[in-house]
């Protein structure tokens, strides 16, 4: 099997935000913490040639999904931002050129199926996010009060 051309192809992420709301009480100060999963969705398209057979164009997709945890009193804006370890892939293909408006829709409604392995995802790393939490709290108060 050769490989002819690869086209990369950055796409918006087709997937609704999805987000997870807790509050946590810190030093006796309730904080809103918010942990959104940030999806990033890329395509090419690779040719193949094999012998005997005609080429044949496959579009091969991944979806990235990272979290971003967003710290706030309640009504401010958020004060601490940070995007946490550990990341998820999603891949997939289809026959054809990633290009086309048709091969995006489906593209989209894809990684738009698989929104529960992104919450999954999201909720597991929100989880074991809770010590990193606390810990990035007191190095906070201990900057604001020096």
């Amino acid at each position: 099997m050769q490989i002819l051309m690869m086209l990369g192809l950055a796409m918006a992420a087709p997937v609704e935000p999805v987000t997870h709301d807790v509050v946590v009480e810190h030093q006796g100060i309730p904080l809103n913490v918010t942990y959104r999963a940030d999806v990033d969705m890329s395509a090419k398209t690779v040719r193949m040639v094999l012998p005997s057979r005609v080429k044949m164009e496959q579009c091969r997709w991944t979806a990235d999904v990272t979290v971003e945890r967003q710290v706030a009193r309640k009504g401010a804006r958020p004060a601490l931002t940070r995007t946490l370890e550990g990341s998820k892939t999603i891949r997939g293909m289809r026959h054809g050129y990633c290009s086309t408006s048709v091969a995006r829709e489906q593209i989209a409604e894809a990684v738009a199926g698989k929104a529960d392995a992104v919450k999954e995802h999201l909720m597991a790393v929100a989880e074991q996010d809770r010590p990193q939490l606390i810990a990035d709290l007191e190095a906070a108060r201990s900057l604001a009060s020096r």
